[in-house]
């Protein structure tokens, strides 16, 4: 019995017969008849087990993680053949997030112009995160740092910081550090 329920983990989960988004229920990754002529579908599934154990959309998956963007994401490539399919792991940032820092993460009317890569260590592990700063300046910090410390991600450096470490992942530590043999 837990062993089924380990490998319907690993496959499509109550997904059967046909596969749709279950957000908008668009049709994922499967050829339609539409009047003699088969038509490819070219939405790929989406799944967060962090989330659910569900599938989604590209689009869907994006709305969803516009404001947690350290989970990681999962992709099954071509659903229509599936015994030869597998999940395989992706990111939010190749999805094309880019997270937006500052007024706690809403829309900023007018953010930074290019995007910049953040290394930030999470307790679900190390991710490289898109994102773009505020520069309206009604945003949560002037500074920068202030910005990332606001979002909860602690910079290496106030000077140009490329990596950062959650805030979360820093408790996990002390309590860890805390409970060590001795």
């Amino acid at each position: 019995m837990f062993i089924e329920e380990t490998l319907r983990r690993h496959g499509l989960g109550d997904a059967t017969g046909r596969c749709r988004c279950s957000t908008c229920s668009k049709t994922l990754n499967v050829e339609d008849e539409v009047e003699g002529s088969v038509v490819a579908q070219d939405e790929r599934a989406f799944r967060c087990l962090s989330c659910g154990d569900f599938l989604e959309c590209s689009k869907c998956c994006l709305e969803r993680h516009g404001r947690v963007p350290l989970h990681f994401i999962e992709v099954c490539e071509d659903l229509a053949i599936w015994r030869n399919g597998s999940w395989e792991r992706t990111t939010l940032r190749e999805l094309g997030l880019v997270y937006q820092i500052g007024h706690q993460e809403a829309p900023c009317t007018y953010p930074d112009a290019t995007p910049r890569l953040m290394t930030v260590l999470h307790i679900t592990g190390v991710h490289t995160v898109a994102y773009r700063y505020c520069d309206c300046g009604l945003s949560d910090g002037l500074h920068k740092w202030q910005q990332l410390l606001r979002t909860n991600w602690y910079p290496a450096t106030t000077h140009v910081p490329s990596t950062c470490v959650t805030m979360e992942m820093l408790s996990l530590y002390r309590r860890l550090k805390g409970h060590r043999n001795g």
